[in-house]
């Protein structure tokens, strides 16, 4: 990921945490003589005391490309892939140790083909193929 920190953008607070550190930063690009502009290309949400909560792209007023949710400790709890606003490919959450809790695919926005769930221990808990339900659920309409 682009390191956000970087001089190339420019960083708005929108709101900020009860402890007076930023809630919700935007980050902007910068024009040929480092003003910014209204293309925002990232943003940052945070826990007190600058921990990120969610971190990802904006393209297009759009979320796009890799975007992470983080617990307070700091390890990943979602890493989800979006094109368009839109989750497209790999979804991954995990459970507070670390060890995956669920996973599958989205195709721009639905759940598609099997996903697997599994218990702290990340043995296998269950399947789902959402490819069946989808069928289902449009054969019911």
């Amino acid at each position: 990921p682009i390191d956000f920190n970087d001089s190339l953008y420019a960083k708005k607070v929108l709101a900020e945490n009860e402890d007076g550190t930023p809630k919700v930063i935007y980050f902007y690009k910068k024009d040929k003589v480092g003003q910014p502009t209204n293309e925002k290309v990232h943003e940052r949400y945070l826990y007190p005391g600058n921990k990120k909560y969610i971190d990802g792209n904006i393209a297009n007023e759009n979320r796009d490309g890799l975007w992470y949710a983080y617990f307070k400790d700091g390890t990943v709890q979602t890493m989800a892939h979006y094109v368009n606003g839109k989750e497209n490919g790999q979804y991954t959450v995990y459970h507070g140790n670390g060890k995956v809790y669920y996973t599958g695919k989205f195709a721009l926005g639905k759940r598609v083909g099997k996903w697997t769930f599994y218990d702290e221990q990340e043995r296998l808990t269950k399947t789902v193929d959402f490819d069946e339900v989808n069928n289902r659920n449009i054969n019911l309409k």
